[in-house]
């Protein structure tokens, strides 16, 4: 998935400050069930790294157009 335009930009980036929260909020939880703990943590990691890197691409292909 691409970003297209501003709406979807602001959009991802309040789902990553979602995802940060909720990886913070797992994070304090005590281990009661550590494997589903865990498998939540790493997909939220990899999703967010997933949504920082459009947002990277996204501002790249904006300071390019822009020049």
């Amino acid at each position: 998935m691409e970003l297209e335009n501003m709406n979807q930009y602001v959009h991802t980036l309040f789902l990553i400050e979602d995802l940060n929260d909720e990886i913070k909020r797992l994070t304090k939880e005590p281990d009661q069930y550590p494997l589903r703990k865990k498998l939540f943590l790493s997909s939220y990691h990899a999703f967010r790294e997933d949504l920082k890197n459009q947002v990277v691409t996204y501002e790249l292909s904006r300071t390019k157009q822009s020049s």
